[in-house]
């Protein structure tokens, strides 16, 4: 079976990885005259308004279709161009084109996920909560994560109807938004204060397991500023994940009505995805 196939699958699994954690925060808030919980000590005028700034950027979108690199960078390196075409809370279609084909191809919506490569006539279909466990993710916070949007689980980007449910603290030249508590897993994102623009997502499982996605750099799109790239690192088993999505964002279609359905392939074959990772020798 094509490597190909083998580490474009590992690569959407680092991405899903860091969906699949919940959030948790430990450190202290106190009341202030704002509906938002704030970390004593902190400035609250400076929080709030980088906070205020953050989420009235986030304008509202229906579908992007946007060109994109991906490439996986540990533990081996794999470089390869695509499209992205997103429905708004329902889908994300990841197509991998070689010399203008396309060889393989991912879906995923609130229910599942499925992917084929066209080489080797194969295709898996997994029910996404048992690959995202038992946290209650949802296609909207993939979208979020990967736009640079702040999210709580479950729910998508965070607007000011959930001041309840995030702490926002401020640590020299960052300040954070640090979701509520599920389960055993710490979960922030850090934005600089020098253009208030998100710089990293970090999650912290029981205080072994970490990952982050660190964020390139902003650029104004129609829907506000989008980060150019995401780089998800995480860990399995003492094998160091890494992988990088770069968005072509000036080539981006934005509401333009994209639409895109899965459908099983004629004559392949359903492999199974943990007998596909199990075989790939790192």
């Amino acid at each position: 079976m094509n490597n190909l196939f083998r580490w474009f699958c590992i690569t959407l699994g680092v991405v899903l990885m860091m969906i699949a954690t919940g959030c948790k925060s430990s450190k202290s808030t106190t009341a202030t005259t704002y509906p938002i919980h704030i970390q004593q000590g902190d400035s609250a005028n400076v929080l709030v308004s980088n906070f205020n700034q953050v989420i009235t950027d986030y304008k509202d979108w229906n579908d992007v279709v946007v060109p994109i690199k991906l490439s996986l960078i540990e533990p081996k390196q794999l470089s390869v161009g695509g499209r992205v075409t997103m429905e708004k809370d329902k889908s994300i279609y990841i197509s991998i084109r070689v010399l203008g084909f396309e060889a393989a191809n991912v879906y995923v919506n609130n229910d599942s996920i499925y992917a084929s490569y066209k080489l080797d006539k194969i295709y898996l279909a997994e029910d996404l909560r048992k690959v995202l466990g038992s946290f209650p993710a949802t296609i909207s916070d993939l979208q979020s994560m990967l736009l640079g949007r702040a999210f709580v689980l479950g729910k998508g980007a965070i607007d000011i109807s959930m001041y309840r449910e995030f702490l926002l603290s401020i640590d020299n030249d960052y300040w954070q938004i640090a979701p509520n508590s599920i389960g055993d897993v710490d979960y922030k994102f850090l934005y600089k204060c020098i253009d208030n623009n998100i710089s990293t997502l970090e999650v912290d499982v029981a205080k072994e397991n970490r990952a982050n996605c660190i964020y390139g750099s902003s650029v104004s799109t129609p829907i506000g500023n989008v980060p150019n790239s995401a780089t998800i690192s995480t860990q399995v088993k003492n094998i160091p994940l890494c992988a990088k999505i770069a968005w072509e964002l000036n080539n981006a279609k934005w509401n333009s009505g994209a639409t895109h359905k899965w459908k099983t392939p004629k004559g392949y074959r359903r492999i199974d995805v943990a007998n596909l990772l199990k075989n790939t020798n790192p």
